[in-house]
């Protein structure tokens, strides 16, 4: 077969498009001839020269080689060489070493001396790939000592959060006894208090009468504080447990704005209360429910200016299985990077004390964590200087439609249910 010039051409622009080079060794492994591409890190490469010299990654292989100059095996290959060329560069190539013996190798007879057929060296040029590969190589190695790292931090971390769970725990146990032994004399004192007001030992001046009253408040605000604190202590190690059972949400409603109605009267504020049923039954815990409520409309009013207006709406949907209370004012409203923060123990927000706002920054995050305690969830929307509305859930379980003439009457009228 001959080779035409065409075919010479078309095999060169081979080699030429995949980086291909080679040369032929003679049966003593030295170099015979070399063609194709010739990379600067292979440097030059003169006939005579010894294979090993060329590519000294095939020393120790030498029984592989005297095996293809046997013609005992066909072909070799070792992929991902690099070499560095003398402008500090790395370069990668794959090598194949290829037996020219062929069928000649099972002609010869036995007991004549085997004959040593040459070689042929292929390498082709992988250097992107060789490159891809050690960065990927690199990244692997990094991500596993980023990983190790991550191992060694999370451990850490996790010491560290049973550690401040251990004194979370305590923390909690020491306010839980306090408020308790602190709540026990505070009890009596409010009785004798009590006593006194209703001159059960006697008339008091007019004088006397104020500094009473004076004391009787001060002690049920800090019993106040004692009781929230004993809640959040209960909530915080999951020690509460709740008592439920089939409400009407109206009735809980209406006494919680019974409570709240001398506060309201004080600031002179208009309380309003709108009602899409005549009767809304939930399942939940009364008193529980009721505290919600209270702290909801208590921090409305602490934070609505005189004459403010504060409105609750109680809606049911049996579809979604909840009845919602919205709690709505047009107070000072929240800044709105501190809305996030508004159900963590013991904050207050940075305006509160615009309006002079007295309380410990426990109301709010009682009301949510009860909330979540009845498997509803706690929402809020507030403007800066234009209210704020808080809206909760409950489980629901029945519903009766209001009359027509009492449920406009309830959308009218400032809601007075203490007769």
């Amino acid at each position: 077969m001959t080779t035409s010039n065409s075919d010479l051409w078309m095999f060169n622009a081979i080699l030429q498009a995949r980086a291909i080079g080679y040369l032929r060794t003679n049966p003593d492994l030295t170099v015979h001839s070399t063609g194709g591409i010739l990379p600067p890190y292979l440097g030059d490469i003169q006939t005579g020269d010894s294979l090993l010299y060329v590519f000294p990654e095939l020393i120790g292989s030498e029984d592989i080689l005297n095996a293809l100059l046997a013609g005992e095996r066909s072909r070799y290959t070792v992929h991902m060489i690099n070499r560095e060329d003398q402008n500090g560069k790395i370069g990668y190539f794959d090598l194949t070493l290829v037996s020219s013996a062929g069928k000649q190798a099972a002609q010869s007879t036995e007991g004549q001396e085997k004959r040593r057929f040459p070689l042929v060296a292929i390498w082709e040029d992988i250097t992107s790939a060789g490159q891809v590969g050690q960065k990927l190589t690199q990244h692997r190695n990094d991500l596993t000592l980023l990983r190790n790292e991550l191992a060694k931090q999370y451990s850490l971390l996790e010491s560290t959060n049973h550690e401040l769970r251990r004194t979370n725990q305590l923390k909690s146990k020491f306010v839980g006894v306090a408020a308790h032994e602190l709540r026990s004399p505070l009890t009596s004192m409010l009785g004798y208090m009590e006593l006194l007001q209703d001159d059960s030992f006697g008339p008091l001046t007019d004088q006397q009468q104020r500094f009473a009253a004076t004391i009787d408040h001060s002690a049920h605000r800090l019993l106040s504080l004692l009781n929230n604190l004993m809640d959040i202590t209960r909530l915080e190690v999951d020690n509460m447990d709740l008592n439920l059972e089939p409400t009407d949400l109206v009735q809980v409603i209406r006494h919680s704005e019974a409570e709240i109605r001398i506060q309201i009267d004080a600031k002179k504020q208009h309380l309003r209360i709108e009602t899409e049923a005549d009767r809304i039954i939930v399942l939940c815990d009364t008193a529980r429910v009721q505290q919600i409520i209270s702290n909801l409309l208590s921090n409305a009013g602490k934070y609505t200016p005189e004459g403010g207006d504060i409105r609750v709406t109680l809606s049911a949907d049996p579809a979604f299985g909840y009845a919602t209370v919205a709690v709505q004012d047009n107070g000072i409203g929240i800044a709105p990077d501190e809305i996030e923060h508004l159900f963590v123990s013991f904050f207050r927000a940075s305006n509160a004390s615009q309006l002079n706002a007295t309380g410990a920054g426990l109301g709010l995050s009682i009301a949510a964590s009860l909330t979540e305690l009845h498997g509803g969830t706690m929402q809020v929307e507030s403007e800066l200087g234009h209210g704020s509305t808080f809206s909760f859930t409950l489980p629901l379980l029945d519903v009766q439609p209001a009359d027509s003439a009492q449920a406009l009457a309830a959308q009218t009228q400032p809601a007075n249910y203490l007769g």
